[in-house]
């Protein structure tokens, strides 16, 4: 944590441009006596609650707040943000002084602050930083800045791990807009309810949020191309490789079109997943020249990041590479902390290894898979990963344990309302066994109907 200088402003460093994007409310200076009221009432509050400098601030200094409440110095509208998230009231109840009017540029002061927090890991003072922008946005009196506000903080909100806090407002954004709001925003909406639910592991309503935002964004653009992309991940996912792939191709010729090079090659990135599944190699390598043609003409490095693992899948599948190498891709994007990546690898690896019959090989890969598929919310690859790990269990004799990990696989699978691939995955477990344990005769039975 940063200290203040002696006129009271925050070092170079994470917050030094936090602070230069949400200065006060208002145009007017405050006076002596203004800066006083609001110190004092901050100081009152944080005490009644049992809150101290360093902890109501964070992640500004202590010394800052210490400034503030002594009225040396007038608070920024990042600070007040944060200060009134955790005391449960609004910058406006807290210091009414520096808001006589409510201004759009307000709003984005904090959009601002909260998104440079959100790049140094200070998520908790983003999600209060968006929350209070949300408020504010309401005071201007701007539906489209309202609900915009609103989507930021659903957003964030995701990202986090609180759906059900995302759902409510995005749920709330669609009040705003209601069913004569714009085109573009009520489609935003969509795609935001529609991540919030692939995060949750629904994804059928994940599939019918996008299929409503294509209706609403504007074609031939960027976010109509991002939506495609997104619905074919997500048909991919639900098992329909083909529908996945006729998005794919869509979204990659609308890009070409525009010249929107970098969804382009989501395009074509996601073209490569879809053929791979459906076990089309050349096809798959014809998609990866593709891509690879159109991110060196970018010279994005994110980009160039995700080829390796996609090249390593392709070389394994058409017969140019073993496992060994493809493990080796592994090691290095498990080393990288590429989820995407690591989930792909370990997917084609235990699959691979459960076709040669080596167990305790199968049995490491699964499990790193698992763990990245956690990561990145995958939650089908998350229930195929745990039903091969608990294949690979059983045929290293380790019933107790498989049990566990069918149990999880189920859990997985029932709630994503998956009852199929649950009956299917243990069939093929059953047939890998020449005599089941005790320990797994009830896991094998085909669950009851939703």
């Amino acid at each position: 944590m940063g200290c203040s200088t002696a006129d009271g402003q925050v070092p170079p460093g994470p917050l030094a441009a936090t602070r230069a994007v949400a200065g006060a409310t208002s145009e007017r200076l405050l006076g002596p006596r203004e800066l006083a009221a609001i110190g004092a009432r901050v100081r009152r509050l944080r005490l009644e609650a049992g809150w101290t400098q360093e902890e109501i601030g964070h992640p500004f200094s202590k010394a800052y707040v210490s400034q503030i409440e002594t009225g040396r110095v007038p608070p920024s509208l990042a600070l007040l943000s944060v200060i009134a998230s955790r005391l449960g009231t609004s910058v406006e109840q807290l210091a009414p002084e520096v808001g006589s009017g409510h201004r759009p540029e307000d709003v984005a002061r904090l959009w601002a602050a909260a998104e440079r927090l959100g790049r140094h890991g200070e998520l908790t003072s983003e999600l209060e930083m968006l929350e209070q922008a949300s408020r504010l946005a309401a005071l201007v009196g701007d539906p489209d800045l309202q609900g915009q506000a609103l989507l930021r903080h659903a957003d964030a909100l995701r990202k986090a791990g609180r759906i059900e806090a995302a759902l409510a407002a995005t749920t709330a954004a669609f009040e705003v807009y209601g069913r004569a709001g714009p085109s573009r925003l009520l489609g935003r909406c969509y795609v935001s309810a529609a991540m919030t639910y692939r995060d949750r592991g629904d994804l059928e309503r994940s599939e019918a949020c996008l299929a409503q935002a294509l209706r609403h964004l504007p074609r031939r653009e960027t976010e109509y191309a991002r939506a495609l992309i997104d619905l074919g991940r997500t048909l991919l996912r639900l098992g329909r490789p083909e529908d996945a792939g006729a998005r794919a191709e869509q979204a990659a010729a609308l890009c070409r079109a525009c010249g929107d090079a970098r969804e382009e090659a989501l395009a074509y990135l996601l073209l490569v997943e879809v053929r791979l599944e459906q076990q089309r190699p050349s096809e798959a390598e014809l998609a990866l020249d593709l891509a690879r043609d159109v991110v060196e003409r970018m010279a994005d490095g994110t980009l160039a990041d995700a080829l390796p693992a996609l090249e390593a899948l392709v070389a394994f599948a058409c017969g140019r590479s073993d496992a060994s190498e493809l493990e080796t891709s592994l090691q290095a994007a498990d080393a990288a902390g590429d989820d995407a990546a690591c989930v792909l690898l370990a997917r084609a690896l235990a699959a691979s290894y459960l076709g040669g019959h080596d167990a305790h090989a199968a049995l490491a890969i699964a499990e790193i898979g698992l763990l990245h598929a956690r990561r990145a919310k995958d939650w089908m690859y998350v229930a195929e990963l745990a039903a091969r790990l608990a294949l690979a269990l059983i045929l290293a004799d380790r019933p107790e344990e498989a049990a566990s990990a069918l149990v999880r696989a189920r859990e997985a699978y029932t709630a994503m309302r998956r009852t199929g691939d649950i009956e299917d995955t243990l069939r093929e477990i059953a047939a890998r066994l020449p005599v089941v344990p005790p320990a797994l005769k009830a896991l094998l039975e085909p669950p009851s109907p939703l």
